[in-house]
This record gives C-alpha cells, sequence and structure tokens, in this order.
C-alpha cells in the first residue's frame, strides 16, 4: 500500500532538517542487546532550530533590499513564529522514541549490567530511569528558556533584526573597553584573561567531579575505576601554572611585535559583522587542527617522545587540568601555536580573538576532562590516545584518518561510543562494545616503545 503521512512526517518534510525513517513494522520479543541504537526519529533539534534562528536573522541584517523593509520584516516574524512552533513540538516531545527503542535501549541496560562491571559503578535501572527523567527535565528547560529567549528578540526589536540588536549590544561594549584601555591592555589581558579564566574554570570544575564522585554521575566517566589524588591533581596544578606563565609572554611579545603586523585593523573601533565573525572562526579551525596534528604528531617521534611528549603521557586517565600539563618546550612549540595562528594568519579582529581563545581553551579541556556527559560531545577520542599511548594525534579526525594514524582506534571499543548522546545509553553501550570488540594486536613492522607503546615514526 501507500507509504502512511503523518503530522510527524509533514513536520518533517517542512522543517528540512529532521530525518524520517519507515515504520519499524512489529517489535521483536527480545531485540538484539548487541544491535546498534537507531537514530532519534522526529522533527527537529535545539541544533537544528538555532540554524533556522541564526538564518532567518542573518539574511535580514545582512541583506535588507531598499525598499522592501516591510516585507523583509514580515518574512523575519513569520521564520521567527515557524521557528517557535518548531522548537515548541520538539520539545514537547513530538520525536521521542518509539516503543521498539525503548524496548531495545531497555534490554541492553539489562544485558550491560549482566555481562559488565557497571553496577559496581551505579549503573541500574533506577539510575537509568532517574537520570533519563532528569534528562528530559533538563531538555525542556532549556527549550523553554531558549523559546522565551527568541520571543523576547522577536518581539523586544521588530520591526529590527535581533541580530543587529546583539551585534549592537556588542559593539557598546567593545567601545567601552576600547576608550578605556591601550591596545597592547586589550590584547594582552584580553586574549590571555579569556584564556586563563576559562581553563582554571574547567579545570576546578572537573576536579571537584573528580574528588566528590557523585552518584549519579560516575557513570558518565570514561575510565571509572581510576580515582584523582590530591597530589597528582596539585603537581598538575604546578606545571599549569607554569605554563600558563609561558603563555603570558608569548602574549605581551606577540601584542606588541607580532600581532599589529599581522592584524592592522585588530585594534579597529569598530568590531567586525557577524558574518566576517564567524567566516574568520570557522576558517581558524582547520588551522588549528592542522598545526596541532603535525606539531603533535612530531612529539610522537622517539627522541622528542623520550625527551618531551612522553611527560604529558604519564596521565593514563587525563582530567581537565591535563590540557596543559605538558613539558614547557611542548606547550612553546604545540598548544600556544594550535591557538594563535590561526587568527595571526586571518588577520582576526581582537574581538572575535577573546571569542577564539576562549572555544580553543573549552575544547582541549573537554578534551582531557575524562567525562563523557549526554549532550556535551564525546571526550573518547583523546581518553584514548591517553589510554594508550598513540593515534588520535589531531582532534576533528580528519587528517588522522587521511593519514591511518587513527587506525587502532577505529577497530577500539572506544570508537564505538564516540558520540554525542542524548540519552543516559553511554555507560551501557561502553559495556556492550567492550564486551563485543576483539582488540587488535600489535601490528607488524611497527615501531614501539619499551612500555609496549608505539610511537610514530
Amino acid at each position: 500500500g501507500s507509504p502512511r503521512i503523518t503530522p510527524r512526517t509533514l513536520l518533517t518534510m517542512f522543517c528540512l532538517f529532521g530525518t524520517t525513517e519507515p515504520p519499524p513494522g512489529p517489535s521483536p520479543a527480545t531485540p538484539d542487546p548487541n544491535d546498534e541504537p537507531k537514530p532519534k526519529n522526529g522533527a527537529g533539534t535545539t541544533a537544528s532550530l538555532l540554524i533556522l534562528f541564526f538564518a532567518a536573522a542573518w539574511l535580514n541584517y545582512s541583506f535588507v533590499v531598499p525598499g522592501w523593509d516591510e516585507y523583509a520584516n514580515r518574512f523575519r516574524f513569520g521564520f521567527g513564529v515557524i521557528a517557535l512552533l518548531y522548537w515548541g513540538l520538539a520539545i514537547g516531545g513530538i520525536d521521542g522514541p518509539n516503543e521498539y527503542v525503548k524496548n531495545r535501549r531497555k534490554n541492553r541496560l539489562i544485558h550491560a549490567i549482566k555481562i559488565g562491571p557497571g553496577s559496581k559503578y551505579g549503573l541500574n535501572e533506577v539510575w537509568y530511569d532517574q537520570t533519563e527523567d532528569n534528562l528530559k527535565k533538563f531538555v525542556r528547560t532549556v527549550g523553554i528558556g531558549g523559546a522565551g529567549l527568541v520571543v523576547y528578540l522577536f518581539t523586544k526589536t521588530f520591526p529590527d533584526a535581533p541580530l543587529g540588536i546583539v551585534w549592537n549590544l556588542a559593539q557598546t561594549g567593545w567601545s567601552y573597553l576600547h576608550q578605556r584601555f591601550t591596545e597592547h591592555e586589550l590584547f594582552i589581558g584580553g586574549v590571555f584573561g579569556a584564556f586563563f579564566v576559562t581553563f582554571w574554570a574547567m579545570a576546578l570544575i572537573f576536579a571537584v567531579i573528580e574528588f566528590t564522585r557523585p552518584a549519579f554521575l560516575l557513570p558518565f566517566k570514561c575510565q571509572e575505576s581510576v580515582v584523582l589524588t590530591w597530589r597528582a591533581f596539585l603537581q598538575a596544578c604546578f606545571i599549569a601554572m607554569i605554563n600558563c606563565g609561558i603563555t603570558l609572554v608569548v602574549a605581551v611579545l606577540v601584542a606588541y611585535f607580532v600581532y599589529p603586523l599581522a592584524a592592522p585593523n585588530g585594534f579597529s573601533a569598530e568590531i567586525p559583522s557577524f558574518p566576517i565573525a564567524l567566516l574568520q572562526l570557522v576558517a581558524a579551525v582547520p588551522m588549528a587542527e592542522i598545526t596541532f596534528y603535525w606539531g603533535h604528531r612530531l612529539m610522537h617521534v622517539p627522541f622528542f617522545w623520550y625527551h618531551v611528549h612522553y611527560f604529558h603521557h604519564t596521565w593514563k586517565t587525563p582530567t581537565a587540568v591535563v590540557a596543559i600539563y605538558a613539558h614547557p618546550v611542548e606547550h612553546l612549540v604545540v598548544n600556544v601555536p594550535t591557538v594563535i595562528l590561526g587568527p595571526l594568519l586571518m588577520g582576526m579582529h581582537l574581538s572575535v580573538f577573546w571569542v577564539w581563545a576562549i572555544a580553543a581553551t573549552y575544547s582541549t579541556c573537554h578534551g582531557h576532562c575524562g567525562w563523557h556527559f549526554p549532550y556535551f560531545g564525546s571526550s573518547q577520542q583523546h581518553d584514548y590516545h591517553h589510554s594508550q599511548g598513540y593515534d588520535n594525534l589531531g582532534t576533528l579526525n580528519v587528517l588522522d584518518t587521511y593519514y591511518h594514524t587513527n587506525k587502532d582506534y577505529l577497530a577500539s571499543w572506544e570508537f564505538k561510543v564516540d558520540k554525542t548522546y542524548k540519552t543516559p545509553d553511554y555507560p551501557v553501550d561502553k559495556i556492550i562494545a567492550k564486551d563485543t570488540t576483539h582488540v587488535p594486536s600489535q601490528p607488524e613492522g611497527e615501531e614501539w616503545l619499551p612500555s609496549g607503546k608505539k610511537v610514530i615514526v
């Protein structure tokens, strides 16, 4: 017969960003616990709503046709109403999992509890149900708050473009700072301050989590059997402070001798438009990946491994503060250039540089955090690099895939759970992946360290 057309299908087709899948048919009596969970179907997510909202605001802000302002405002207002409906339906549960998916997840949970040590670290059916319920409340709270913000922007700023209003506020703040501080103070205090505050905020947040090990979060730890000690943490803080000092010295030198030449308009009193700022931020990402990959790969050459990089790898189970727990040479040659080369080559405006410094610092701290929380991305890739000592030399897995420096990782159980979860299924999938994944044997022809770790040659 012909396929069914349901409200869910129509909404998905209309909103373009959703996904559809054919009805699963009768649910099997006992779904295979080893079967990978299917993607969550439905009309929309927060991410796709943000795409809609910013696209609409950007179109009206950047491409105003003379004489057509009234039509442009009507278009934007209509687009905003659609976005609100879209978000409301999404957070209201229209795209929730069907019974087949619920049954499969429940069977996988029961199977994981039977075969793995998860119950030792708090994984049980009660924990799973409570965590799932709390996640739903979290998503709805964020969704309602976001929807309220959208409503406020569209009503408060109408008929002006919301993004234009936000950008004007940013311009006002930048103008105030530009008049109050010198260019060198803005660069050193802004760039170094953004790095310093973000790094220590992340380090302390995850230190509290590590030392308290709350029962409701423990199943989300990548290497849950390892306990952080105060001695190791304080030692890491000491090394991190040394490297913060190195970063400050570099910031001073760049502020006085490099940045004025690389970015002649970097201290301009007018901040760049949203499209330009976004372009600069996006363009800095591949440059950071290239710089970090090749610098990191150099550190895995035997000479640098033994004399420099092995210091960083003494942490087999990383935490956020370990992000800059490195030999000063490595920090100066690899870590610092990864953050500053992209903005310098792009001639990035200083206000955008601040945003980049925050994002880059957050990214590296998250990659070392050792936890895999729902909705907050995966740190599994770099956690594998520390636990095994090799593979995953980059951050995006693009150059690693091209140069085959992630072969063992792609065959590992860690790769199977390297994704952003929206449910409490990470500890479940981890146990099942460990049980079903064959650990690759030592490849022939590779050069290995006496400790059993591979180096790149």
